[in-house]
């Protein structure tokens, strides 16, 4: 049993006492309304929801009188008020999600897009909401590759796609794949650690899920590859004359004078992921982007649930 401790600042002024959460070893720590919301934001439900539902669950276990419950009796309670308040298919997420967590399964998800749809803001919302530890751009990555390879070797790395001289869509394609080897690397070194990942970046291309590192990664995690797209012209370009005003150290006018080969980039992007398979998300909205995304997630999380781990 654990103590049940009164913190307060006002001698005068009692508080609640804290509710306990015991493991099966019998270690306990204070529930956390934080930690329960972000839990269920992981169901796609906004963080002020969230907020309010873990709320909810500690008044529920406080007029039960529990003040030291088993981790089962917490998320039975948070099931029932999940059912209740939300409905069913999203009391199954956040019983998806909670063993997810607790899965030997790492979840790597993978963040394309054209050029300026939004998919840093969106990477960066993800791994809050998600609680997803790292976001790797594959900017970096690109980065590291030009410090260790001399243009000689490898020029297409060494400059934009919009320098290529060539074809827009070509001079992306060759640099993407150059890219996409050293992302498969980093997440095939993702998973044998068995760590949670994001990966976002403009040379995450539909199809590199075939890789063959990537391909038997999908056997040991839960690797999801989503691409944002920007039907909008006009919104697209709104993105750059944002940076332009916000930003220091790029140049978005640059991306202002390339926006036509961008968004011949974006259609390109659409139409292979079509191909192959790969979940098209607008990007307009970055609310609904982020739950979408978080659907599709819990959406693959559920199905790997069934799926058998190799070792």
């Amino acid at each position: 049993m654990m103590p049940s401790f009164n913190f307060s600042s006002d001698a005068n002024k009692p508080i609640a006492p804290l509710i306990w959460v015991e493991d099966r070893n019998g270690t306990g720590l204070p529930y956390s309304k934080g930690l329960m919301a972000s839990s269920i934001m992981a169901t796609g439900l906004p963080p002020q929801r969230a907020y309010e539902l873990a709320s909810s669950i500690e008044r529920e276990l406080r007029a039960e009188g529990n003040l030291t419950v088993c981790a089962e009796t917490l998320r039975s309670t948070a099931v029932d008020v999940l059912r209740r308040s939300e409905g069913l298919s999203i009391a199954d997420r956040y019983e998806a999600w909670r063993r997810a967590k607790r899965s030997p399964r790492p979840i790597v998800l993978l963040v394309g897009g054209a050029t300026g749809v939004g998919k840093s803001t969106a990477a960066s919302r993800l791994a809050a909401r998600l609680d997803l530890a790292g976001v790797v751009q594959t900017d970096a990555v690109r980065e590291v590759m030009r410090s260790l390879v001399s243009f000689a070797d490898t020029p297409s790395i060494h400059r934009s796609s919009f320098d290529s001289g060539g074809d827009i869509v070509a001079g992306f394609l060759e640099q993407s794949h150059i890219v996409a080897g050293s992302v498969a690397s980093l997440v095939h070194r993702t998973v044998v650690e068995r760590r949670d990942l994001i990966v976002e970046g403009v040379h995450i291309i539909p199809g590199m899920l075939s890789e063959p590192r990537l391909a038997a990664a999908r056997d040991k995690a839960v690797l999801v590859q989503v691409l944002l797209t920007l039907r909008d012209r006009s919104v697209h370009e709104s993105h750059f004359l944002n940076r332009l005003e916000n930003e220091h150290g790029r140049n978005p006018s640059r991306y202002l004078d390339h926006l036509e080969d961008i968004r011949k980039l974006d259609r390109h992007l659409v139409e292979m992921a079509n191909l192959h398979g790969v979940q098209v998300i607008e990007a307009s909205s970055l609310d609904e982007t982020v739950q979408r995304v978080i659907e599709v997630v819990v959406g693959e999380v559920i199905a790997a649930s069934d799926a058998p781990l190799i070792a």
